[in-house]
């Protein structure tokens, strides 16, 4: 669905910002297929964290005792 509704929004001329968990694995083949059916500037941003610094992040009031 994602893919689809992308490629209907490049294809009318109209820019996007696609979001989401992708996996290089899957999304960066998809990502050069949906470049085919309608051309564009594809950049990929891919962010990774260890397992310690995610936990922090979402820990219960860890975003109070950053911002201190």
């Amino acid at each position: 669905m994602l893919y689809h509704t992308a490629a209907t929004i490049l294809q009318s001329g109209q820019s996007l910002i696609m979001e989401s968990n992708f996996r290089v694995d899957l999304d960066t083949e998809r990502m050069r297929n949906l470049h085919t059916i309608a051309p564009f500037t594809p950049i990929q941003i891919r962010c990774v964290a260890g397992g310690d610094v995610l936990v922090e992040r979402i820990s219960p009031g860890s975003h109070r005792e950053r911002a201190s």
